[in-house]
């Protein structure tokens, strides 16, 4: 309520009365919280070098399993002295969004070169990676229309639901069948209120590979259902574009999927190729909307000229060798074989996936039916991080979540992150400090 600007008022009996303004009190601008429970939070590790194979942290040299290097490519010299080149030709930053003088024929040049890496009409670039997701999607789905998705689906793609203001549906994990209940069940719901079923516009919203999980998303049966249901298809590739395929092109190449079936890619460039930004591809009508309605492309400086070369150079690279991701894959396959060996902590992840989702193997193989968010098991796991990298000096991290605003189902796990650069001894490292680390942790907690 808003107190009123006189605290005390007249009643007809000419008695002074105290009003609710009186008693008012604002509601605190923060929740109150545990510096405990958030102290890795609030008191990040600095790090002091390159994200490589190997890490600063605190001043101590550390494997680094943490950040999202799938190729090994964040300290290529070449892709440093590109960056190099470009800042002495062009600045650091466009200082303007695209419409506004910030296009320059860099920008132009990576959607170009993006767009025949895919095989697609055209791309669109954004300068942030979190905004290309979650201003793509309420580009396109307003608050008539439906969307459809994966519970494991991550912050970015739910930022841009909520955004869009449509109806949305979650749908169990990769379950075909499930999308397919809830698509009849919304049909059965408009028959009992409207007497037939209305057409509507449909989204239908995934991942290639799931952050949360780790997995590759069951594209070809839930393709079958979109196409089935005339639903809109799209793919948020920002973790699979330029580890899947043979070419690295993603899951529409990994599962053979026609990119005609696809309505949209999204992809954030910061992990794979090493740059900042992201971009969408598509049919030249789709991705030339985004330019009149993505919020983030239209307002935001347009991405600094030197990390859309560095970006263009990860895909040279990978386009003149693309034995770089092959050999990327074997070492994701292989981290996936030794990590699965761990007997208290439990791999949940595709063996292709640079990402390796570890949970309490105990909870997780119970008979639970549905993976749960545990405080008391994420203080362990955070334990465990903490203590591999004071004693073995490996730096891992836990999965994040921001409980109170996730439309998905997040659990407590160890997000660990494999990097091409990796040797198959570091990973039986990795799998050795996992293994000790669980078990003394674990003993001292009983």
């Amino acid at each position: 309520m808003i107190p009123t600007m006189n605290n005390n008022i007249n009643n007809n009996n000419n008695n002074v009365i105290e009003t609710e303004g009186d008693l008012w009190e604002p509601e605190p601008l923060v929740p109150d919280i545990d510096p405990d429970e958030y102290k890795f939070v609030l008191n990040p590790h600095v790090i002091t070098s390159k994200p490589g194979k190997h890490i600063m942290i605190d001043g101590r040299e550390c494997l680094n399993a943490g950040t999202h290097n799938y190729l090994g490519l964040a300290d290529s010299p070449r892709l440093e002295q590109v960056s190099l080149d470009t800042v002495r030709h062009y600045g650091v930053g466009s200082c303007g969004p695209r419409a506004f003088y910030g296009t320059m024929d860099v920008h132009l040049e990576l959607e170009e070169q993006l767009a025949r890496f895919l095989n697609v009409q055209e791309t669109v670039v954004y300068s942030f990676g979190f905004s290309t997701v979650a201003s793509a999607i309420p580009a396109y789905a307003k608050a008539t229309d439906i969307i459809y998705y994966d519970e494991q689906c991550n912050f970015a793609i739910q930022r841009g639901i909520v955004a869009s203001k449509s109806r949305a549906i979650k749908f169990k994990h990769n379950d075909a069948d499930d999308l397919e209940r809830k698509i009849e069940h919304l049909a059965e719901e408009q028959k009992r209120k409207y007497g037939k079923t209305k057409t509507i516009r449909t989204f239908l919203v995934v991942e290639g590979i799931y952050a949360n999980t780790g997995d590759i998303c069951q594209l070809k049966q839930l393709n079958v259902v979109a196409k089935r249901h005339k639903i809109r298809l799209f793919i948020d590739e920002s973790r699979s574009f330029g580890v899947l395929g043979s070419g690295g092109k993603g899951i529409t190449q990994h599962l053979n999927i026609d990119m005609n079936d696809v309505d949209l890619i999204m992809v954030a460039l910061e992990n794979a190729l090493c740059s900042f930004g992201g971009f969408c591809a598509g049919s030249s009508f789709v991705i030339d909307h985004q330019r009149l309605a993505g919020s983030g492309y239209c307002f935001s400086a347009s991405l600094p000229p030197f990390q859309c070369r560095a970006a263009q150079e990860s895909l040279m690279m990978i386009e003149e060798d693309p034995s770089i991701v092959e050999k990327a894959q074997e070492l994701f396959v292989y981290a996936d074989r030794q990590l699965s060996k761990l007997t208290r902590l439990k791999n949940i992840s595709d063996p292709l996936s640079p990402i390796k989702v570890l949970v309490k193997k105990a909870w997780f193989d119970s008979e639970i039916e549905k993976p749960t968010y545990v405080k008391r098991d994420a203080m362990w796991l955070e334990q465990i991080c903490a203590n591999i990298l004071s004693e073995d000096r490996i730096a891992i991290s836990m999965a994040r979540y921001l409980e109170d605003e996730e439309m998905s189902s997040p659990f407590a796990a160890i997000r660990l992150i494999v990097n091409a650069k990796m040797t198959f001894g570091d990973i039986d490292r990795i799998f050795s400090a996992l293994e000790r680390s669980s078990f003394e942790l674990r003993l001292s907690c009983l």
